[in-house]
């Protein structure tokens, strides 16, 4: 409010910032820029790839999960593990977290996730893949997963264009309802925040709903 009136135009990416200025009065005009992804999420992968990165992550038949981006618990990964421990006690299933840890720090992160998988006894369905992969090498192993998790405690930044991302290379994209979110998925796809149970409840009615899966994947796209 103090600053606002310095400037002619407040540039937002979502309508629930622009909402959160109009109530807080701010006067000046504001206005909403979609955003959007690189380009070449846009273009599919190298089917081959895929195939060899699938049989790499999992040479089962199974339901394969994903997170990507960021280890950090403030993305609720945390809560990802603790879901997927009630989801692999009804199904046999994999969970990939493919982890970019830009800073040393977030090892700390990883650990706490690999801790919980050992005190739910899932260690063996579950793995952190810490790497640097460039934009091409994350469509293939998104491209390889059949549902895509990242259940947000908070929206750290306006938009999540991992959301966005994986919604372009055709995947359900399970995420929580909070800040911008529900302006990017469809209703079905959202979870309460810190909930391992609806989050679990959610990836099972997927699992076990193909057509569904390939249905939210089309409209994503």
């Amino acid at each position: 409010r103090r600053y606002s009136k310095n400037f002619d135009s407040i540039v937002v990416l979502s309508r629930y910032n622009q909402k959160k200025l109009e109530k807080m009065g701010v006067k000046s005009k504001i206005i909403k820029i979609v955003p959007g992804i690189d380009k070449t999420f846009l273009e599919p992968p190298n089917n081959l790839n895929v195939t060899k990165i699938k049989k790499k992550i999992c040479n089962e038949n199974i339901p394969i999960l994903m997170y990507f981006t960021s280890p950090l618990t403030l993305r609720g990964t945390d809560n990802l593990v603790r879901a997927f421990a009630k989801v692999r006690k009804e199904i046999k299933s994999k969970l990939i977290i493919l982890s970019r840890r830009e800073h040393v720090e977030l090892s700390k992160d990883e650990q706490i996730l690999e801790k919980i998988a050992v005190d739910e006894g899932i260690s063996d369905s579950m793995e952190i893949l810490s790497m640097y992969l460039d934009p091409e090498e994350i469509k293939e192993y998104i491209s390889a997963t059949d549902i895509i998790c990242l259940p947000f405690k908070i929206v750290i930044s306006e938009i999540p264009l991992s959301i966005l991302e994986a919604m372009a290379l055709g995947k359900p994209v399970i995420s929580t309802n909070i800040g911008c979110i529900p302006e990017l998925l469809n209703p079905k796809l959202l979870v309460k925040p810190n909930s391992p149970s609806d989050l679990s409840m959610k990836i099972l009615e997927l699992i076990n709903d193909p057509e569904l899966v390939h249905k939210l994947g089309r409209e994503s796209r």
